[in-house]
């Protein structure tokens, strides 16, 4: 737990009250010795805790100016040498499912994606979203409730959508952006991928995807594809909607993705296997202490209701008979 000031100038406002105060007992401390000098009795004076009340209502509302917060810090061990970035397919097809009502793809790929994260707790992990472009959503961390909200929250199908209108919207060849990009700190040289998607994607050139990979660090890849050919996508009212249909040919591609950028490619109900796969990819490294979480409480609302207290006690001074 720590304590800070936002804005430390604003208590300077306690001088409006202590400077006049001060030359107040001044000019008190002069008309005693003029009396004392001319054998003047002394008037009655204001009771002793006038000044101390104006006194504790500058420091309060002084207090309150600079913003003070208390801040608390949650901190775990991290691995440094080693980031994961796991991308999720948010096209159109990831709505399909075996029949209506039944999980559609994207929930199964999301349960993925919460399963490989808990696998490896201390790893920096990061989540974008995958169609035509991927998008960073939150870059590799080990906050869990960063990564937790974002998952639940953020992702989901046409959020956001393809950057262009098209019948098929995923194009795995943007895998090269994590080569192009900064998805990852420069000084991480263990890079790692999981990418969750159904596997219908638009064609991809792999020699040109592989020359963009190579131009950085090497990134270890895993392909997880959701979904079979015999799902649809439904309508609210239950018929297959006529504008999809199933590519029977996309768990070959994605093997064939995979084989040509030297990654793994896994099944949905592979998840021990790509989860195995996880733990060795990241393997064993250095471990740091990290702050994960950061959460701060304003104190200034407090310092101005305790202000209160000394304000009724003039008040009730002002109004004693």
């Amino acid at each position: 737990m720590g304590l800070g000031f936002l804005s430390p100038a604003g208590a300077l406002v306690a001088l409006v009250v202590v400077v006049p105060l001060a030359a107040l007992a001044v000019v008190e401390r002069r008309q005693d010795r003029v009396r004392r000098t001319l054998g003047l009795a002394a008037p009655g004076r204001a009771p002793v805790g006038v000044p101390l009340a104006l006194a504790a209502v500058a420091a309060l509302l002084a207090l309150a100016c600079a913003q003070p917060v208390a801040t608390r810090r949650t901190t775990r061990k991290e691995r440094s040498d080693v980031q994961v970035f796991l991308l999720v397919d948010v096209s159109r097809s990831m709505l399909a499912s075996e029949r209506p009502g039944a999980t559609p793809r994207i929930a199964r790929a999301l349960r993925i994606a919460a399963a490989l994260r808990a696998a490896v707790p201390d790893v920096p992990i990061g989540l974008a979203s995958l169609t035509d472009r991927a998008l960073p959503h939150v870059f590799p961390t080990a906050d869990d409730d960063a990564f937790g909200r974002t998952l639940r929250e953020a992702i989901g199908v046409g959020r956001p959508p393809p950057a262009r209108a098209a019948t098929r919207a995923t194009a795995l060849v943007v895998l090269g952006s994590l080569a192009t990009a900064n998805f990852y700190d420069e000084d991480v040289h263990r890079r790692v991928a999981v990418v969750v998607t159904d596997g219908e994607t638009l064609p991809v050139n792999t020699g040109q995807l592989v020359r963009v990979l190579s131009d950085a660090p090497p990134v270890r890849f895993a392909l997880v594809r959701v979904g079979s050919s015999t799902e649809r996508v439904f309508a609210p009212t239950g018929r297959p909607e006529t504008a999809y249909r199933p590519d029977p040919r996309a768990a070959a591609s994605l093997r064939a993705i995979g084989r040509a950028i030297g990654g793994r490619t896994f099944a949905e109900r592979q998840l021990g296997a790509t989860t195995r796969w996880l733990v060795d990819a990241v393997g064993r490294g250095p471990v740091a202490e990290a702050t994960v979480h950061e959460r701060s409480v304003p104190l200034a609302p407090l310092a101005v209701l305790g202000a209160v207290v000394p304000l009724g006690l003039l008040i009730r001074i002002r109004h004693r008979p």
